[in-house]
């Protein structure tokens, strides 16, 4: 959410549905409570995924007894918190030596680091443009261009943080 209460919309999502594109299998990995759940429950629900969730005992102990039926299947299973039932990892191997399709799985899996904060355009609710404007017209952005962006609002981004 943001200083307005709004769901913020991470870029995160669009890296994850690009890198699905191309991989098997992808991981977002970090520390708790930046977003990771919220983000896979997203992409699952976009993406007509089955959503296991490990932070749930009953789903967790059922993966841990049966990991290969409960990542089995034709479709995107998407796995929050992976890390709670290793023994998944043996199934995905094995899933992934019959069918290396992409788009398989998504995982989240839960670190202690230190928590990253929502970058500048996400809390703007906009992408970020600089890496492509430097490759359409590097001599453009050389040139620069004036910044609509006040002291008070340097400040103000300074003191939120991000």
């Amino acid at each position: 959410m943001d200083k307005r209460g709004r769901l913020v919309e991470r870029r995160i999502l669009d890296v994850v549905l690009d890198h699905r594109k191309d991989e098997p299998v992808v991981l977002l990995e970090g520390p708790r409570t930046v977003g990771k759940s919220t983000a896979l429950r997203t992409l699952a629900h976009r993406l007509g995924g089955t959503l296991l969730d490990l932070d749930d005992l009953a789903t967790r102990d059922a993966v841990r007894t049966d990991p290969a039926t409960m990542i089995g299947g034709p479709g995107l299973t998407c796995i929050d918190e992976y890390q709670h039932a290793p023994a998944v990892l043996d199934a995905f191997k094995a899933e992934l030596n019959r069918s290396s399709r992409p788009g398989q799985f998504i995982l989240t899996g839960s670190a202690r680091h230190e928590s990253l904060p929502l970058a500048q355009s996400e809390l703007e609710a906009t992408r970020p443009e600089l890496l492509s404007r430097v490759f359409a017209d590097p001599s453009e952005v050389r040139a620069g261009r004036p910044s609509a962006t006040t002291r008070e609002d340097y400040i103000a981004r300074v003191t939120q943080g991000g």
